[in-house]
């Protein structure tokens, strides 16, 4: 770049600037992209051009998220994250906010944390016992029915079902599993695999890693062993 003497002020070009005429115009222009870039008349063209695969590559992307948002209905960007409390319910949860307020002496209407996020509840019930076991309710969230106790991610007539992370990874989205359990356990099976009985174990350990039609549907799983 120039020093300051090579690029001062020349009272000449500015006015040449405001009075329309196209030379000087672009005789200003060069000498502000000197100043600013150290760049010449040649070098602005290369400048220009970039600068135009530039819009061009944003507004590629706009009409391609445009699309993505009205094809599958959701934002291009979108984090899922179902966290599963295994035995928690509307029970546990108010004897726990009965024993805090009665140890902390709160008034009666004393919400939690947990209260405040509620926006609603679901009956995750088996489709045979009164009573549902983590294989049933794990299923009702991740296939949106109701089967029989000890089901993975199959129906009532033992027919597989589609799991919401099989369905995220289909739009492509990156999936994963994270439990304290054992990864092949009730509940994280439910959404990764399909097999009539949760004691099936090597079943679903096959299935999770790939082995079955659908290919591998979850790319991170970490278990506790």
């Amino acid at each position: 770049m120039g020093s300051y003497e090579e690029n001062s002020y020349d009272p000449e070009e500015t006015a040449g600037l405001l009075s329309g005429s196209e030379q000087d115009k672009k005789k200003v222009c060069d000498q502000l992209l000197r100043t600013i870039f150290g760049l010449g008349s040649g070098e602005r063209y290369l400048l220009l051009v970039l600068l135009g695969a530039i819009f061009v590559a944003f507004i590629t992307i706009g009409i391609a998220a445009a699309w993505t948002e009205i094809a599958y209905g959701l934002p291009v960007k979108r984090n899922v994250i179902l966290m599963i409390s295994d035995g928690f319910g509307p029970a546990s949860e108010t004897f726990a906010r009965n024993y805090y307020q009665y140890v902390k002496d709160l008034s009666y209407d004393f919400v939690t944390p947990l209260d405040e996020l509620l926006v609603g509840s679901s009956r995750t019930r088996s489709s045979n016992s009164l009573v549902t076991d983590s294989a049933a309710g794990a299923t009702a969230f991740s296939c949106i029915l109701k089967t029989y106790n000890g089901a993975i991610g199959v129906d009532p007539e033992k027919s597989p079902c589609g799991t919401i992370l099989e369905a995220a990874k289909e739009l492509g989205m990156a999936t994963g599993l994270v439990v304290t359990s054992r990864i092949t356990h009730a509940t994280p099976a439910s959404f990764s695999a399909h097999a009539v009985s949760r004691d099936l174990e090597y079943i679903i350990a096959t299935q999770q890693i790939g082995d079955y039609p659908l290919g591998r549907r979850v790319d991170l799983m970490l278990g506790g062993g």
